[in-house]
């Protein structure tokens, strides 16, 4: 596999894997019935040339809680799903299911007493233990470093997320096994609608513009 599509399938998962939002916020999530992403490549940086490219239906229970992710290509296909359970409000099983309902992997997540994650543990379809993050947390939920669970070695994050103030990604730093810099992702978002849930956002790697993606966003109340 190439570094790109290392790199995109990284985000992918994060993307799908992770609700940072805190508590405080749960009253207004459980507003949301459900929320379509669309996904558009930009060509060679330029926002004025951009092409479908797949896009991302969330399904929330009543209580707020994002309970499914699918991931269609532009014909609609299914590429890949993902199905959450949650303990105490809190997600603490991902299931990756492939287009036919079979499972392909899934990911068990341990929080502390602040409901915040603090490690994450990925095994196959026959219980078999693939691998697993530490996630340390610093400036009250803002900057979260995750590193590799390694027995015997002191912990050495190897991607840093900065969040805003809505919780949402605002930057990634990724670095490799040598711990040069291996990839710069932020994102920049654009619209809002009236309950200040974005709707555009742009997502930008290594200075350059790659991604644009737009939400709608359905509510129980509409």
């Amino acid at each position: 596999m190439n570094k790109s599509f290392l790199l995109l399938l990284t985000i992918l998962t994060i993307l799908s894997c992770r609700d940072n939002r805190p508590k405080s916020d749960v009253a207004h999530e459980n507003l949301i019935e459900s929320i379509k992403i669309e996904r558009y490549t930009v060509l060679n940086g330029n926002p004025d040339s951009i092409s479908f490219s797949s896009y991302i239906i969330k399904d929330y229970d009543k209580n707020g809680n994002e309970i499914k992710s699918v991931y269609y290509s532009t014909d609609n296909s299914i590429m890949m799903q993902f199905v959450n359970q949650y303990e105490n409000g809190n997600k603490t099983r991902i299931d990756w299911v492939d287009a036919k309902d079979t499972l392909v992997k899934y990911v068990k997540n341990t929080y502390d007493t602040d409901n915040r994650l603090v490690r994450s543990e990925s095994y196959n379809s026959s219980n078999e233990f693939q691998s697993g993050f530490i996630h340390q947390w610093k400036n009250n939920g803002r900057i979260e470093e995750k590193g590799p669970i390694e027995e015997g070695k002191e912990f050495k994050p190897n991607a840093i997320y900065t969040y805003n103030d809505q919780q949402e990604f605002e930057l990634l730093t990724e670095y490799d096994a040598n711990d040069s810099l291996y990839a710069t992702v932020k994102w920049k978002y654009l619209a809002f609608d009236e309950h200040n849930e974005w709707i555009k956002r742009h997502m930008t790697t290594n200075d350059t513009l790659n991604q644009i993606e737009k939400r709608i966003i359905k509510y129980k109340r509409e």
